[in-house]
């Protein structure tokens, strides 16, 4: 994660708040940037207290309220221009189910910067080795993807490429011809290749609906999912918003501009 100069770390105290925290501060470690804490709330004394024992006197922390604890921290995210704000993801830390919290949701379509959210975040260091990208197959990620690769420095990288029953009548409305999944995702896979020293497998999944990438992200079993972002409001792919749902695994939502070709 070499490109975020300046991160922040939206912080409650939930069971996972102090993991969380040293996660952090291990990202902006490994970028070297300023790391801030937000806390959707008004200040409190004791909970500086709780911060500082963790994070220490020099790192600011950003009080703010809004009408949703996801109003207040967008707020902070862009009165201070973040490149990266890291969030926990689920709605329960304690649950075997990884449902997607309200306020990972809300974030998602509200930030205006990458958004790294990270489910039962761990005191133990976490090794990005593996990293999975899922696309439309005929989609124009070869720029994106080579330096999202050399960004984050994996050591494989998987791609996950959609082959559904609708590809071929919504490319024939545009006057076009579907591309073969499994053909684009090895031209991919070999361009990437030949532009970074990395491990490259492809897993092609047939559905109906965007669950099979779910199943896919969950049988793969990476360290990180990134995804291609969108415009304020509509910051995920279709074939990709089940993540609004679930998120199985640490979620990578980045912006164009940050890994533009």
């Amino acid at each position: 994660m070499k490109r975020y100069g300046r991160i922040a770390v939206a912080s409650a105290f939930t069971p996972t708040y102090a993991a969380l925290l040293e996660e952090a501060k291990r990202v902006a470690m490994r970028c070297s940037a300023q790391l801030d804490v937000i806390h959707a709330s008004a200040f409190d004394a004791e909970k500086e207290a709780s911060f500082r024992a963790i994070v220490g006197p020099a790192v600011p922390i950003r009080w703010s309220e809004a009408e949703t604890p996801a109003a207040a921290i967008a707020n902070v995210v862009k009165e201070f221009g973040y490149d990266l704000l890291i969030a926990g993801a689920l709605h329960r830390e304690d649950s075997d189910k990884p449902f997607t919290s309200g306020v990972a949701r809300e974030l998602m379509k509200r930030v205006p910067c990458d958004l790294l959210l990270i489910p039962g975040a761990s005191m133990e260091a976490h090794a990005i080795e593996h990293v999975i990208f899922a696309f439309e197959p005929g989609e124009d990620c070869a720029g994106f993807l080579a330096n999202a690769v050399n960004a984050l420095s994996p050591r494989k990288v998987t791609i996950v490429a959609a082959e559904t029953p609708f590809a071929a009548a919504l490319a024939a409305s545009r006057g076009e011809q579907a591309p073969d999944p499994r053909t684009w995702s090895e031209e991919v896979a070999e361009g990437l290749r030949s532009r970074c020293e990395v491990e490259v497998d492809t897993w092609i999944v047939a559905s109906n609906t965007g669950y099979a990438v779910l199943d896919a992200v969950q049988g793969i079993g990476a360290d990180l999912f990134v995804v291609r972002g969108g415009s304020s409001g509509h910051p995920l792919p279709m074939h990709l918003d089940w993540l609004y749902s679930v998120i199985p695994t640490r979620l990578l939502v980045t912006k164009e501009s940050r890994f533009a070709s």
